[in-house]
């Protein structure tokens, strides 16, 4: 008699937990993303982005962008272009506006958590990344004596998603380097594109397609006399008064010693840009998120930004 109660009530058990977890096994979690569209022409439009973030392939990624989300991280952050591995990206999350209204990076602190898709995709999953849909980023680090080995990692902040098509594959049949945590709902497709300015996009914004509307940021690094990776961000006119090239390297003023008698001669003081492609490789590998790149973004006054994000999880 004691034998078939247990054996009831395990069978209880796994119908409450095929409920709770929609399909035995999985645990989804509801994602809605709000986006602002602002134009000086026009009322702000607002956007709801719905997601399912697949928490069960992704537990640790999918738990950073709540623990994010929930200090704020993205309130104000907006979506920007970045090509990638020849692939056309959107990305929110890195960088945000300040209460000036000035382009800055996020200054809310991250945490680097470790790979959970050795093989470039989640074990066991078949989600793809089209258009729309949440990828994690992964990449190859130094350890911080920078000289002695490295690890995978990822940060899984930026919010990344391709434009147009399938420009990754996140399952065990094709090692890419992404793997696909949230899956946008087909009912908010079209919505993503015209906030991402896809190729395929109906009724585009012209918040981007006026490029007197956008404006580029280069991001680049070089290494400081402690051996520290310093990041800088210039808008195009800086870069070109800032930024030379000389002998195949590229140099960055990024400082200057001001003769208080004769402007004339002020010393610049320059450092060598970092390349991940030339300097410092360990271990063989290259250091490729401390590449220089360069983003394009509607400006201020035409911003594409996140208002909030609200989770059931």
């Amino acid at each position: 008699m004691k034998k078939i109660i247990s054996v009831i009530m395990l069978l209880v058990l796994s119908v409450i937990c095929c409920f709770s977890m929609t399909a035995c096994g999985e645990d989804l979690v509801s994602v809605k993303i709000k986006v602002q569209i602002y134009n000086p022409d026009k009322a702000v439009e607002t956007v709801t982005l719905d997601y399912t973030f697949y928490r069960h392939l992704a537990p640790e990624s999918t738990e950073q962008f709540i623990n994010l989300a929930k200090k704020g991280y993205y309130t104000n952050a907006p979506y920007y272009h970045f090509t990638v591995g020849g692939q056309s990206t959107a990305l929110v999350g890195e960088y945000k506006y300040d209460a000036n209204g000035n382009f800055i990076e996020n200054p809310i602190a991250i945490d680097y958590i470790k790979v959970e898709y050795p093989l470039g995709g989640v074990s066991g999953s078949d989600l793809r990344d089209t258009v729309g849909n949440i990828c994690a980023f992964r990449w190859w680090d130094a350890n911080e004596d920078f000289k002695n080995g490295g690890h995978e990692t990822s940060s899984m902040s930026n919010l990344m998603s391709t434009l147009n098509g399938t420009a990754f594959i996140d399952n065990i049949n094709g090692g890419t380097t992404v793997a696909v945590v949230g899956v946008l709902s087909s009912d908010s497709l079209a919505s993503f594109k015209r906030v991402a300015n896809s190729s395929s996009a109906e009724n585009k914004l012209v918040n981007w397609t006026d490029l007197d509307n956008t404006e580029s940021y280069h991001i680049f690094y070089y290494i400081d006399g402690d051996g520290e990776f310093v990041k800088v961000i210039l808008n195009s006119d800086d870069y070109a008064d800032k930024v030379e090239v000389r002998d195949g390297a590229t140099y960055y003023n990024y400082d200057t010693l001001e003769d208080d008698n004769n402007s004339e001669t002020d010393e610049k003081l320059w450092t060598k840009v970092y390349s991940p492609t030339s300097d410092d490789k360990v271990e063989g590998k290259t250091l490729a998120k401390y590449s220089e790149n360069t983003i394009t973004l509607p400006k201020y006054e035409y911003r594409v930004v996140i208002s909030s994000i609200v989770i059931d999880d």
